[in-house]
């Protein structure tokens, strides 16, 4: 099916048929992997599916809520720095070294 067919369902309707699909996906997964299955090609058709129904669903949830701002608040005061004493540090050679340097 297409995505346009989808669309003009209601969500209880995209809900079942979701449902109904991902049943179908499980009894088809099921047959292929026991060798039962001709056609492998229709799971692949049957996930797409899927996700043109939730991808309607999706959808449908942006369009109804409404988009409100965050309230403003207080800034928070920032942390003071900390600064770091910074040592030397010692001269590492190449593995396999007899002594490391100093």
């Amino acid at each position: 099916m297409k995505a346009s067919e989808f669309k003009g369902m209601s969500k209880d309707e995209l809900k079942n048929n979701l449902r109904k699909k991902t049943e179908e996906l499980y009894e088809l997964k099921v047959k292929n992997k026991l060798g039962q299955l001709a056609n492998p090609l229709t799971i692949r058709l049957l996930k797409k599916d899927i996700a043109r129904v939730l991808t309607v669903i999706n959808a449908t949830k942006g369009q109804s809520a409404e988009v409100t701002k965050p309230a403003k608040t207080a800034k928070a005061k920032k942390a003071p720095k900390v600064v770091a004493k910074v040592t030397k540090a010692k001269k590492v050679t190449k593995a396999g070294a007899s002594r490391a340097r100093k």
